[in-house]
């Protein structure tokens, strides 16, 4: 799962209500991790994505930071349930959480489960 992958599932699935995306590390022969999520591709999903209800972030190659809480805030607002359950490679903070619970009116369930919560 990488970037492009969100591009695509918006352009797909412009009125998706709810989505679970699931992307776990997958090391190469060299030692690279193989594909990841970043900021970029969260702004351009939600970009798209606007009834978009609830979304769920799982696994160890996200590497997204308070950005993607503030697209999400901005872009979708109908949603209702955030759940990020994500590795250590993140870089959201108790700001940015702090920020979509504050700008984003219909939100009734936040489930965070950070690793490592930056300071």
């Amino acid at each position: 799962m990488k970037d492009n992958d969100l591009v695509s599932i918006a352009d797909c699935f412009p009125r998706l209500e709810e989505l679970k995306i699931r992307a776990y590390k997958f090391v190469m022969d060299n030692g690279e991790v193989a594909a990841r999520i970043t900021d970029d591709g969260v702004d351009a999903l939600t970009s798209k994505l606007k009834v978009l209800k609830k979304i769920v972030f799982e696994g160890d190659v996200f590497f997204i930071t308070d950005k993607s809480l503030i697209s999400l805030s901005a872009n979708c607002v109908k949603l209702r349930t955030i759940n990020l359950d994500l590795g250590a490679q993140h870089c959201v903070t108790e700001d940015g959480i702090g920020f979509v619970m504050q700008h984003s009116p219909n939100l009734t369930t936040l489930s965070l489960n950070l690793g490592l919560l930056t300071p």
